[in-house]
């Protein structure tokens, strides 16, 4: 195997009824991308139940895997 992405990161994790609510920061080269929530369920409706419960709207949550996060703030260095 040869690694094809390298990231620096802090992660503070959580579960709450089944979900997995990850806080990343990112340093080095993506330094770029501010803190932010990742939240990992079974489902999308239970994500966003989840994610209603922290505070937050369906509007703000974003489908991106690493790749597309790398990516949009890389090209716009701004928050969706």
């Amino acid at each position: 195997y040869i690694p094809w992405l390298e990231m620096e990161k802090h992660r503070t994790s959580y579960e709450l009824k089944g979900i997995h609510i990850e806080l990343d920061r990112y340093y080095g080269q993506h330094a770029c991308i501010p803190e932010f929530l990742e939240l990992e369920g079974q489902d999308t409706e239970t994500i966003f139940r989840c994610a209603e419960t922290l505070g937050f709207s369906r509007h703000d949550c974003r489908p991106w895997d690493v790749v597309e996060l790398i990516g949009y703030y890389k090209n716009n260095n701004a928050a969706p």
